[in-house]
């Protein structure tokens, strides 16, 4: 496979706008932190949230279940072989046999993490301003994330 720097990919820097671009033909976001943004310092910080709503369930604490989410999901990429990802449900299948809870519970679970996302999830305004500058444009823009969430 070859990389996106071979596939001739550009780098933005942070200052740039839809006019010093005026011979690209198509441009891409990376959903997160270039048009949407977490209203949280770190991304794991989420962790902490989604805890304050499903650490009673695996009896801890919020700060033990965002270490337990943050193990699971470092412990499922160290297993992974290339080309292969990880999904929210292995995830929290592995959450959820970790603590020795019942596999009815995943969907919960699952739900409880995609909202802690969107609840978090704030527009990024300099990156949506050069998103309506491309549409404008009648620019091609495509949206692009390494983001474990289902894409609904």
């Amino acid at each position: 496979m070859r990389s996106l720097r071979n596939a001739g990919v550009i780098g933005l820097p942070a200052h740039a706008t839809a006019e010093d671009l005026h011979d690209v033909e198509w441009f891409s976001f990376d959903v997160f932190d270039t048009v949407v943004t977490r209203s949280v310092p770190r991304p794991g910080d989420v962790f902490l949230l989604l805890g304050e709503h499903l650490g009673e369930r695996c009896g801890c604490s919020r700060e033990a279940f965002a270490d337990i989410r943050r193990a699971a999901e470092s412990d499922l990429r160290r297993s992974l072989r290339p080309g292969e990802d990880l999904t929210l449900e292995d995830i929290h299948r592995e959450i959820l046999r970790r603590r020795q809870l019942p596999d009815d519970l995943l969907a919960d679970f699952m739900a409880a993490e995609a909202d802690a996302e969107v609840g978090c999830a704030r527009l990024w305004e300099p990156g949506a301003a050069l998103l309506e500058r491309w549409r404008t444009r009648s620019r091609f823009v495509g949206f692009l994330s390494d983001m474990y969430l289902p894409a609904s």
